[in-house]
């Protein structure tokens, strides 16, 4: 097959943004759990979290290794050749691992989605099946109603409700396009800047989501507070020591 200047173009954007996307997605996931992991009551109280920023984790770096990966296809100009499905899923690493990447996100939201509406509406099965007493409440914006006063029932539902309908859009679209080529033109799904502006959307999720996240939950952010005047104590003392080595 014959590459144009444009299908080279709308591959090496679907790289570079797989890449980009990859490597902010990665350092939201693991700052996320050194702060959760970084002290033990942390760790027990946001377990469903840590579960989902671990997912998270890997769909990053099926980003990194789909990006690198296309972009090695793009320089030898393998990318643009016909090929079969044996020769896209064992004889190149990124195909499979995008495809993981991209739905483990939504089998951890279906999970949380799950145990939270156990807790609510059947919470002796839930205590039964879950050993863990406490849970984030993310995904299941109902369960706030037993924990907040009447002022701030509406705010704090319209925000989990948010929440929860943008994660749900993010994780499904990359599914939601799959099946769309059976009612779309499949030239127009299948271009390269749609599949890519796509496929980002969980990890576009886990930047907005942890952002969001550790900005509304005061012990969280309370945590992060503390874990960066610890890392910036740590570097000046480094610094300190560099610096004095040097003038020995």
């Amino acid at each position: 097959m014959n590459a144009t200047s444009s299908d080279i173009w709308h591959a090496c954007f679907m790289s570079y943004l797989y890449i980009a996307i990859g490597i902010f997605s990665t350092v939201c996931s693991v700052f996320s759990i050194l702060v959760i992991c970084s002290k033990r009551n942390m760790f027990k109280k946001y377990p469903n979290l840590l579960a989902l920023n671990m997912c998270e984790l890997i769909d990053a770096i099926s980003y990194i290794l789909t990006g690198f990966g296309r972009a090695s296809g793009i320089e030898d100009l393998s990318l643009f050749n016909d090929t079969t499905v044996y020769d896209c899923f064992f004889r190149k690493y990124w195909p499979h691992a995008l495809i993981l990447g991209t739905q483990l996100p939504a089998f951890c939201l279906l999970l949380v989605t799950c145990e939270r509406l156990l807790t609510v509406f059947r919470p002796m099965l839930r205590s039964k099946i879950v050993a863990m007493k406490s849970r984030l409440l993310l995904f299941v914006p109902i369960a706030g109603l037993t924990r907040h006063r009447t002022g701030f029932i509406t705010r704090s539902l319209m925000l989990w409700t948010a929440i929860s309908a943008l994660s749900t859009l993010f994780v499904s679209l990359p599914s939601a396009l799959m099946l769309g080529t059976i009612w779309i033109d499949k030239d127009y799904v299948n271009d390269d800047v749609i599949v890519s502006l796509v496929y980002i959307t969980p990890g576009v999720f886990s930047v907005v989501g942890t952002v969001t996240i550790f900005a509304i939950v005061k012990d969280l952010r309370q945590r992060i507070n503390s874990v960066l005047q610890s890392c910036s104590t740590c570097l000046k003392r480094v610094l300190h020591r560099a610096a004095f080595s040097y003038q020995l």
